[in-house]
């Protein structure tokens, strides 16, 4: 079991606080002026999905500047630690995350 393997993982490549050196090489070669800065531009929304009886949801990790899951179901997913549901590794510089309208049911912190 992968600590951050999920249904769906949103990974912020350009963020230097969680970018590993492979993720770095790859922002570097791809930052020019038409890119810009890409940690301004990351927005995540979910809606109306479901995460059912996976290893994880969703997994979300670096700066966002929005970040809204409306209208979801997650149930019956489960990790080795906490974030069965939703793994939530953003950094203070992101905006609020939103959740609303969503069910949470049945996930677990342990196999």
């Amino acid at each position: 079991m992968n600590l951050f393997e999920s249904a769906l993982m949103v990974k912020v490549v350009n963020d230097s606080a969680t970018a590993d050196e492979d993720d770095k090489k790859d922002a570097e070669n791809n930052d020019d002026e038409e890119n810009g800065d890409a940690l301004s531009r990351v927005k995540v929304n979910i809606v109306d999905s479901e995460f059912r009886d996976g290893e994880r949801g969703v997994t979300l990790i670096g700066t966002f500047d929005e970040t809204i899951i409306n209208g979801s179901t997650f149930s019956g997913n489960m990790a080795m630690q906490a974030g069965a549901g939703i793994l939530v590794l953003i950094s203070a510089e992101s905006a609020p995350l939103i959740v609303d309208n969503s069910d949470f049911e049945g996930n677990t912190d342990s196999i």
